[in-house]
């Protein structure tokens, strides 16, 4: 992948994203392997991207921590994902904070901070309830 070999501009980190969506959703470990040292590199920032249309992509903290669970790194997943979580709360980004707490949920679920399923069923159940008061699918 030499394209992901610097620090993408904003069009090229629009790419890493969708890549990572992708990746992550074929269950690609390969590539979330490799997408992971790209997202770590500019993990402190949270992007807004467009020409016209403004496209919030959330924490990008939020997506290592996809890539992290979609590799099996649970700890640093829930690591990663709870300072997601914490940043797309502050920015009001409501979607994200559902898709954080659903996520950081599985990663618990999955063994992360001692696999404590009440603890990921009580994230999932908040996931829901803010899931069906903005109408999500």
């Amino acid at each position: 992948m030499p394209l992901l070999a610097q620090t993408p501009d904003a069009r090229t980190f629009a790419m890493v994203f969708y890549l990572a969506e992708v990746a992550v959703g074929l269950g690609d470990s390969d590539t979330c392997t490799k997408l992971r040292h790209v997202v770590g590199d500019v993990a402190a920032v949270s992007r807004a991207i467009g020409s016209g249309t403004i496209y919030l992509l959330g924490s990008t903290r939020r997506t290592l921590g996809r890539l992290d669970l979609a590799v099996g790194d649970h700890e640093a997943a829930a690591a990663h994902l709870r300072e997601g979580l914490a940043l797309d709360e502050r920015l009001g980004a409501r979607p994200y904070v559902v898709q954080g707490r659903l996520e950081i949920a599985h990663a618990i679920a999955a063994g992360a901070e001692g696999g404590d399923l009440d603890r990921a069923a009580e994230l999932a159940r908040a996931a829901a309830a803010e899931a069906r008061r903005l109408d999500m699918p």
